[in-house]
């Protein structure tokens, strides 16, 4: 059998199939389960939803799954491969140096 560990960012997407699911609930209930769920999951794991929400770990969660099954997987669903390209772009673009050659 084999084992993966993975750093805890990586296990932390929120459970949004829980809320989102059209048809389902109505936006006010779906609103009121997330809601309850974030501040429920918040009291047990201090830290899991900033892990789950914060825009640089959702990105570090979809370079890990990208890098894992590849640009053409479509099974992802936090972020599209071209929305991690533009979100990559936009967010750690004024933190890059590159050399002028």
């Amino acid at each position: 059998m084999l084992w993966l560990k993975l750093p805890r960012i990586m296990t932390r997407e929120p459970p949004s199939f829980l809320w989102n699911q059209p048809g389902v609930l109505t936006q006010p209930e779906a609103d009121a389960v997330k809601q309850a769920f974030d501040e429920t999951i918040e009291q047990l794991v201090p830290g899991y939803t900033e892990d789950a929400y914060s825009r640089p770990r959702v990105l570090i969660r979809a370079l890990g799954m990208y890098l894992l099954y590849g640009p053409q997987w479509k099974h992802y669903g936090e972020i599209s491969f071209d929305e991690f390209l533009l979100e990559c772009e936009r967010f750690f673009a004024p933190h890059l140096r590159f050399p002028i050659i």
